[in-house]
C-alpha cells in the first residue's frame, strides 16, 4: 500500500513592523519648595512642638499633683504620723480631700499654673511634715555611723594591741635577748654569803 504524500509546509510572509520615531519634550524642574513656603512650614513646626510640649508638661504636673494627693494620705496616718500634730493631720486630711475633687471635676482639664499652684498649697502643710520625717531618717542614719566607726576602732584597737603583744613576745624569744643559765653563778653566790657570815662572827 502506497504511503499518502506528506502535505506541503503552509506559506509565511514576514510582516514588516512600522516604528514611528518622534522627538519627546523634556522639561526641567526639581522638587524642592519655595523657600518662603520652607520658613513658614518650619515656624507651624516650631509652633507644634511648642505646643506639644506644653501639654505634656500640663499632663506630667496633673499627674504629680495626682501621686501627691494619694501618697500623702497613705502616709499621713502611716509613716507621717509620729512627725505632724493632730491639727496638722486634721488640716493636710482636709485638704486633700478638696485637691482630689479638684481634680476630678474642674481640675480635670485646666492649666498647668493651676496644678502648680494647687500642689505648692499642699505642700505649704505637708513639706513641714515630711522633711521632719528625713530629719529623723538623717539622724538616725548619721547615729548609724558613728556606732560603726566606733566599733571599727576599737576592733582596729584590740587588733593593735594584740599584735604589739606578739610582736613584743617574739622579740622576747630571740636567742639574744634569752638570758643564759650559768653553772658557776650558784657557786659564786655561795662564797659571797659565806663571806658575809665571816664579817659578822662575834
Amino acid at each position: 500500500m502506497d504511503a499518502e504524500p506528506t502535505p506541503p509546509p503552509p506559506q509565511t510572509r514576514k510582516i514588516k513592523k512600522l516604528v514611528r520615531k518622534a522627538d519627546l519634550p523634556v522639561v526641567g524642574g526639581g522638587l524642592s519648595l519655595d523657600s518662603a513656603l520652607k520658613e513658614l512650614y518650619k515656624e507651624k513646626e516650631a509652633e507644634m512642638t511648642v505646643s506639644d510640649k506644653f501639654i505634656a508638661d500640663t499632663e506630667d504636673r496633673k499627674n504629680a499633683l495626682e501621686e501627691y494627693t494619694y501618697d500623702t494620705r497613705g502616709k499621713l496616718d502611716d509613716i507621717y504620723a509620729e512627725y505632724a500634730s493632730e491639727e496638722e493631720k486634721t488640716k493636710l486630711h482636709a485638704m486633700l480631700d478638696v485637691a482630689e475633687e479638684w481634680l476630678y471635676g474642674e481640675g480635670e482639664d485646666t492649666t498647668k499654673h493651676a496644678y502648680i499652684a494647687k500642689m505648692e498649697e499642699l505642700l505649704s502643710v505637708g513639706g513641714p511634715i515630711r522633711q521632719r520625717l528625713l530629719d529623723a531618717q538623717e539622724k538616725e542614719r548619721q547615729e548609724a555611723i558613728r556606732i560603726q566607726q566606733e566599733r571599727e576602732a576599737e576592733a582596729k584597737r584590740i587588733r593593735e594591741e594584740a599584735e604589739a603583744a606578739q610582736k613584743a613576745e617574739q622579740e622576747a624569744n630571740k636567742p639574744e635577748n634569752m638570758l643564759i643559765d650559768d653553772p658557776a653563778a650558784p657557786a659564786e653566790k655561795k662564797e659571797d654569803e659565806e663571806m658575809v657570815d665571816a664579817t659578822h662572827v662575834d
